[in-house]
């Protein structure tokens, strides 16, 4: 549901006050940068509700940083950096994986349920994905100023370029 400029409020105690509705809690994630617009209330499949407030402002303009960096995406680590640094594998992904897959197992040879209880557990992994799918690109982003990624070939590997270290032949993926 959107609310423009007349159906919102956000009182003083930090709670957000809709038209027809009344005071919500707000579990607020960041402050806002300036008076909000309009706001999109929305229900997620886990039964969760996201606000969402639409804010006029100036984006922050990234520094100018003269670097380059390449990106190793692997299988045992998330990806090395040209730099050296090891992002790690998001390991609790599978352990949630694998939790949901026995809850699923065990729902199903129970009798039918409310829709709320099946709908938790993949609300409680989603997250977990999200931040998993993106843990340190904001990090690089800000720091180099040209960003280069290894495609790994499926099967024996190929020829490295000529000039290319062991292990370290880059492709220039803007």
């Amino acid at each position: 549901m959107r609310f423009t400029r007349n159906g919102f409020r956000i009182r003083s105690n930090g709670k957000l006050n809709l038209a027809k509705i009344g005071d919500v809690r707000v579990k607020w994630s960041r402050s806002l940068a300036a008076d909000p617009s309009s706001v999109t209330v929305v229900l997620d499949a886990a039964g969760r509700y996201h606000a969402s407030f639409v804010v006029e402002g100036e984006p922050d303009p990234l520094p100018e940083v003269p670097a380059e960096i390449g990106i190793d995406l692997g299988l045992t680590t998330y990806a090395v950096l040209s730099d050296g640094s090891v992002i790690d594998n998001p390991r609790f992904l599978r352990k949630a994986e694998k939790k949901l897959k026995a809850a699923q197992r065990e729902l199903s040879r129970r009798p039918p349920r409310p829709v709320g209880r099946r709908r938790q557990l993949p609300g409680r992994r989603r997250p977990a994905r999200g931040h998993a799918a993106h843990p340190g690109p904001g990090l690089v982003r800000r720091e180099e100023d040209v960003r280069t990624t290894r495609r790994r070939p499926c099967g024996p590997s190929a020829p490295l370029p000529d000039g290319c270290p062991v292990g370290r032949d880059w492709t220039d993926d803007r």
